[in-house]
């Protein structure tokens, strides 16, 4: 069913290589599905980290390499509780021709069973950017079965967008 969010993403350095996250979808809104009504509540909440392991060699097209870890708590309305959902993956950037960055991420999370138990999910993801000016770009974004916050059933997606930078102080950390 559709879905409508205000989603929220908070993430702080802890060193050069090392982000701690906080996000959620925030306040979420639900159209009637197959056996469901419409529902309005709050999204769970996740604590994810990054670590990045090196920059991308463009000589040799070797990407650049990090690692993700993150786990979707039960806080959140009763409607969107799934249950404590883990998730581990590897994130990769090259850039290619005319500046174009390309991203891709893929990994393994695991979706709370009814039983207590563990479902594992694979996880593919995807994003191309373009930076327009040093403060905007422009991306085009997907990721295939399921994203890497468990809460949309298996199927492709596909979608774009910007990224702002207000300020000096506000810098993307890639990977």
């Amino acid at each position: 069913p559709a879905s409508y969010n205000a989603e929220a993403l908070l993430r702080m350095g802890l060193t050069d290589r090392v982000e701690f996250r906080l996000y959620s979808s925030g306040f979420t809104w639900q159209a009637a599905g197959l056996g469901q009504g419409q529902t309005t509540g709050f999204s769970p909440l996740v604590f994810d980290t990054k670590i990045h392991f090196w920059e991308e060699n463009r000589e040799w097209f070797l990407p650049a390499v990090g690692f993700e870890a993150f786990i979707q708590t039960p806080w959140s309305s009763p409607a969107f509780n799934a249950g404590t959902q883990p998730g581990l993956m590897m994130l990769f950037r090259n850039t290619l021709w005319g500046g174009v960055t390309a991203e891709w991420n893929v990994g393994l999370a695991a979706d709370s069973t009814a039983t207590g138990g563990y479902t594992p999910i694979d996880i593919v993801q995807w994003a191309f950017t373009k930076s327009i000016t040093d403060d905007f770009d422009l991306f085009i974004h997907g990721f295939q079965n399921e994203s890497a916050m468990p809460r949309l059933s298996a199927q492709t997606v596909v979608g774009g967008g910007f990224i702002w930078y207000p300020s000096d102080r506000s810098e993307e950390r890639r990977v």
